[in-house]
């Protein structure tokens, strides 16, 4: 039986510790090349070019240094926790037996288990075992560690609800995957960019700039020791460096409209009957380290089935918060005879709302 390793080498780590110190540090020196020193400050109203330069590339090579210095200091003990890890879901991996008569739902003869892997399904760890038929009939089947069968949610088309054709074709920089109404005229795509990170050779500055960015064991232990001797002045620096480095995230905060739970459903009320929706209905809020506030409402559509009126619907309240503090819990939403229930979660601190945009840009 086929198994994937999650362990690799040492070395492999390492590269790929030092692939991120060289992203990093890349991404501050184009922050200050593409930042605006004309303006000056208080001390220098009316800099020179050559002045300009100057403040920018002292400003700079002092957040590089700490940049590095960081990297160095938290390289062994991250390589550690990767491939403690790492070894940690090969040993869960083959501790789990393959399920046994599971039989083929063409031809009824048993199925064989060619290959298991790691799955983490909703913050669980499972493992899932790939069944192929012994008489080779297609498709084959994934069954979890707990019995449980792999099922993927169809896409429906969104102007007729009915299940879309999907087609995958894969290049070496993208997965296209195309989707057809058999019904009407409805069609799309969607591209998983695979070229976010080019392989070394295809980075010809790269040999250079971990030269540059990734510090020698005598550069970096000399760094370890001003890093005690400093700890003060480093602190006030890296929260500094946190603040421009994340600017992105904090202007977007700044933007995010924070709702409380009575115009949460007035802003929720007229998009949901304009969906077909009425009646909706807020329960009495939980108030834990969140706000969660259960809702119903009623589908109008009678001729819409039970997973289209859930599609629906998700789509629906997705949208709409989607630049609030608010997100649809991950149990999803239910539907019996028309009636719909769900539940919300508010996000209410800096440090949970600037969560939230993280996962809203990954």
């Amino acid at each position: 039986m086929k198994t994937h390793n999650h362990l690799q080498s040492k070395q492999d780590y390492n590269d790929l510790y030092d692939r991120i110190t060289v992203d990093r540090c890349r991404e501050i020196e184009k922050r200050f090349i593409e930042t605006d020193y004309s303006k000056g400050t208080k001390d220098i109203p009316n800099p020179t070019k050559k002045m300009q330069e100057v403040v920018r590339d002292m400003t700079m090579g002092l957040y590089l240094s700490f940049a590095k210095a960081d990297m160095y200091i938290e390289k062994e003990e991250t390589i550690q926790k990767w491939m403690t890890r790492d070894e940690q879901i090969d040993e869960f991996v083959a501790s789990k037996q393959p399920p046994s008569n599971i039989n083929c739902r063409n031809c009824g003869d048993e199925m064989v288990c060619d290959m298991r892997d790691y799955y983490d399904l909703h913050d669980q760890e499972r493992v899932l075992f790939f069944l192929f038929c012994s008489s080779g009939c297609k498709p084959g089947r994934g069954i979890f560690d707990n019995g449980d069968e792999f099922t993927v949610e169809p896409t429906l088309c969104p102007k007729c609800n009915v299940e879309v054709i999907e087609k995958v074709r894969r290049t070496k920089k993208a997965i296209i995957r195309y989707y057809n109404c058999p019904r009407c005229e409805y069609r799309d795509k969607d591209i998983t960019d695979l070229s976010d990170k080019p392989p070394i050779e295809e980075d010809p500055e790269y040999i250079n700039d971990r030269a540059r960015f990734c510090l020698s064991i005598e550069e970096g232990e000399k760094w370890r020791h001003y890093k005690v001797k400093f700890a003060g002045m480093k602190d006030l620096v890296d929260s500094f460096k946190e603040k421009e480095k994340n600017k992105h995230l904090y202007d977007q905060l700044k933007r995010l409209e924070k709702v409380s739970v009575a115009q949460l459903e007035s802003l929720l009320k007229a998009e949901l009957k304009e969906g077909g929706y009425q009646r909706l209905e807020f329960l009495q809020p939980e108030i834990q380290r969140h706000v969660v506030v259960s809702f119903t409402a009623q589908d109008t559509k009678g001729d819409r089935s039970d997973a289209a009126s859930k599609y629906d619907l998700q789509r629906l309240v997705k949208g709409k918060l989607e630049n609030t503090n608010w997100r649809l819990m991950s149990d999803g939403i239910t539907s019996r005879l028309g009636v719909l229930t769900g539940r919300l979660k508010g996000f209410e601190s800096e440090a949970d709302l600037l969560e939230l945009i993280k996962k809203r840009k990954k």
